[in-house]
């Protein structure tokens, strides 16, 4: 369970100094200390980040604990990924300030999120450039894939989520390749 502990500005978040064990994040100007992810949490986000790399690694920067800023947030997205050469030009920017959201965000449920943060999240993602949203579901073992302005789509087994809103990529994940080692 997120527990909030004051309201900041994006600045003033981002001057906060960083507290081992301790993962915070911003929610419209609410600081909240999130709880630490579980082993298995952790495993999904590299299996995921491992399988979307193989497939768009070549011009996208994918990693796990993706941080960014938007607005009056500021969070850490399970698995995130943005082209290369904007990965590039953001690090040359200021460090104090947050990154925008991802192309490709990746979220892996668990008991934390709510329904309620999870629409929000995605509702400031889309706004500020998120391209697609997975949210993957590891006790019903299904993923759902939201992008601007479609209705959701829910993969489950035998299913491949294409990932050609990035382009001429071709490339695709499976279902069951996500969930091989859960």
């Amino acid at each position: 369970m997120a527990v909030a502990i004051g309201k900041l500005s994006l600045e003033e978040f981002m001057r906060l100094p960083d507290k081992p064990g301790v993962d915070l994040e911003l929610f419209d100007g609410e600081v909240v200390a999130m709880p630490l992810p579980s082993e298995y949490h952790l495993h999904l986000q590299e299996r995921i980040k491992e399988l979307v790399h193989k497939q768009i690694g070549a011009r996208y920067f994918v990693r796990v604990e993706f941080s960014y800023g938007a607005g009056a947030d500021a969070h850490r997205v399970d698995v995130g990924a943005v082209p290369i050469e904007k990965w590039m030009r953001l690090r040359e920017k200021r460090r104090d300030v947050p990154p925008p959201p991802p192309e490709l965000i990746i979220e892996v449920r668990s008991p934390s999120n709510t329904s309620l943060e999870m629409n929000r999240l995605r509702e400031v993602c889309f706004a500020n450039g998120c391209l697609q949203f997975w949210e993957v579901d590891p006790d019903l073992r299904i993923i759902t894939v939201f992008e601007r302005e479609r209705d959701p789509h829910v993969y489950r087994s035998g299913s491949s989520i294409l990932l050609t809103v990035f382009g001429d990529l071709n490339g695709a994940v499976t279902v069951d390749e996500v969930f091989a080692y859960a």
